[in-house]
C-alpha cells in the first residue's frame, strides 16, 4: 500500500535511495602510522640478502677495564688479585686502581688471577697513588704495556670476532575485488585504487612495528612444513647486550634524566645520531625549553619530518613517531630509540624488496586479487652506539 503525503512534500518524504549521495571525491584516511624507520634506514644504509638467514660480524678493541670480583677486601699489600675477565691482561701491562690511583704492573696472568707488583714503581705521593684495600667491584683501568729496553715482544691479546644472525621475514597483504564490484561506479574513489593505497599503508606500518619488536626465529612450522622465518627487531638486539645505562625504564622522566640518556648514549659511536621519539618526549623536549637549540629542516629529508637538535653531547635528527606512543596514548608508556644510522642497514632478499603483485586470482575465479610483498631484514650492529628509553607515561621539570 502506498504512503500518502499530504499537503508540501519535503526531502523527508522522500525514499532513502531517491536522495544522491553528496559524497566528497576523496576518501579520507586516518593513517597517523607512517614508517619512518624502515624508510630511513632504506635510505642510508640498505643491504641485499642473498639468503634468508643473514648474518654479520662483530668486534671490539681489547677491553681497558675490568673489575675486582673477591667480595673479602684485599688487603693494601695483597698480591695476586681475582679479577672477572683476566683474559683482559698480559703481563707487562700497567695498571690503574680507579679509586685511589695506585699503578700496579702485572707480572703474570693465571686464569682470572692477576699477580702484580703494588704501588709501581714504589714512590707512593698523592701524584703517583698509594697502596689502599681493593674492595669488590673496584676498577682496574688498563694503561698500556711498559717495557725493557731490548727485550723481546710481549705477549700479544687479541679478540675474536662474534657473528650475529638475523632471518628475513615475508610480509604479505592481499587484497580482493570481485569483478562486479571492480566495474560498478561508485561515489568517491573508485575502490581499486583506494584499497591499493590503504593497502600500501598497512604494508609499510606492520614491517615498521616489526623492525622495532620482531623476535628472531626460524623452524619448520608450517602447514606443509616448510620454513616459517620471523626476524629480530631493535629491541631484540638492544635489550639484551647494549650496556645497562643504555637501556632506560622510566614512568616520569625529568630533564635531568633525559640528558643522562642522552649522554649514555653517545658514549660510543657517531657524533649525529637519530631520535625516533614517541610524542610524549617530543612535548618534554618543548617544555623543557631544548627546543630553542632545534632548527627545522627547511625540507622532508627523505620523504621525513626531521627537526635537527645540537645537544651537549652529539647533533640529534628528532623524529616524531607515532607508533611509538604505545597501543592506549595517556597511559601505555611510551618508547623512544636513539640510534647510530651507521650501524643500522635494511636487508632485502635480492629480488624480494616492496613489490605489488597483481592478477594474483586464480584463473577461474570472478574476482581481481593483488598483494603486497616484502621479505626483509634488519642489521643491527655494535649495540653499544644505540640507547632505548621506554615505559615513559609524564614528564617534569
Amino acid at each position: 500500500m502506498p504512503t500518502m503525503v499530504s499537503g508540501i512534500r519535503a526531502t523527508s518524504d522522500l525514499s532513502t535511495y531517491r536522495l544522491r549521495v553528496d559524497l566528497a571525491d576523496k576518501i579520507s584516511l586516518l593513517n597517523p602510522n607512517a614508517n619512518p624507520f624502515v624508510l630511513l634506514s632504506k635510505k642510508v644504509g640498505k643491504v641485499t640478502a642473498t639468503q634468508p638467514k643473514h648474518s654479520w660480524l662483530e668486534d671490539e678493541l681489547r677491553p681497558d677495564k675490568d673489575q675486582i670480583n673477591y667480595t673479602t677486601a684485599y688487603s693494601s699489600v695483597a698480591s695476586a688479585l681475582t679479577v672477572d675477565h683476566g683474559s683482559y691482561f698480559a703481563a707487562g701491562d700497567l695498571v690503574q686502581v680507579f679509586d685511589h690511583y695506585e699503578i700496579l704492573k702485572v707480572l703474570e696472568v693465571s686464569s682470572n688471577i692477576l699477580y702484580v707488583t703494588r704501588n709501581w714503581p714504589g714512590v707512593a705521593s698523592t701524584a703517583t697513588g698509594y697502596n689502599a684495600a681493593l674492595a669488590d667491584n673496584d676498577w682496574l683501568i688498563r694503561l698500556g704495556n711498559v717495557n725493557e729496553e731490548g727485550a723481546t715482544a710481549p705477549s700479544s691479546v687479541t679478540t675474536t670476532e662474534t657473528q650475529v644472525d638475523n632471518y628475513t621475514q615475508i610480509f604479505r597483504t592481499p587484497f580482493e575485488l570481485t569483478e562486479t564490484e571492480l566495474n560498478s561506479l561508485m561515489h568517491g574513489d573508485a575502490d581499486l585504487p583506494y584499497q591499493t593505497r590503504k593497502k600500501g599503508i598497512e604494508h609499510a606500518r606492520d614491517i615498521e612495528k616489526t623492525f622495532f619488536w620482531g623476535i628472531p626465529s626460524s623452524a619448520n612450522t608450517g602447514a606443509s612444513s616448510k620454513p616459517q622465518r620471523s626476524m629480530g627487531g631493535l629491541w631484540y638486539f638492544l635489550k639484551e647486550n647494549a650496556p645497562a645505562a643504555n637501556i632506560v625504564s622510566q614512568a616520569e622522566i625529568t630533564k635531568a634524566e633525559f640528558l643522562d640518556f642522552i649522554r649514555n648514549g653517545f658514549r660510543y659511536g657517531s657524533s649525529r645520531k637519530v631520535l625516533f621519539a614517541c610524542p610524549l618526549v617530543m612535548s618534554a623536549i618543548e617544555s623543557w625549553g631544548l627546543a630553542d637549540l632545534i632548527t627545522k629542516s627547511s625540507d622532508k629529508t627523505y620523504g621525513i619530518s626531521i627537526s635537527n637538535w645540537v645537544s651537549p653531547h652529539g647533533e640529534i635528527a628528532l623524529i616524531n613517531h607515532k607508533l611509538l606512543e604505545g597501543p592506549n596514548p595517556g597511559t601505555a608508556g611510551g618508547w623512544n630509540f636513539l640510534l647510530d644510522m651507521e650501524q643500522v642497514k635494511y636487508v632485502a632478499l635480492r629480488n624480494r624488496d616492496t613489490k605489488l603483485l597483481t592478477n594474483r586470482q586464480a584463473p577461474d575465479q570472478d574476482s581481481y586479487e593483488a598483494e603486497y610483498l616484502t621479505e626483509a631484514s634488519l642489521e643491527v650492529k655494535l649495540p653499544e652506539h644505540h640507547a632505548v628509553l621506554y615505559n615513559v607515561t609524564s614528564f617534569a621539570a
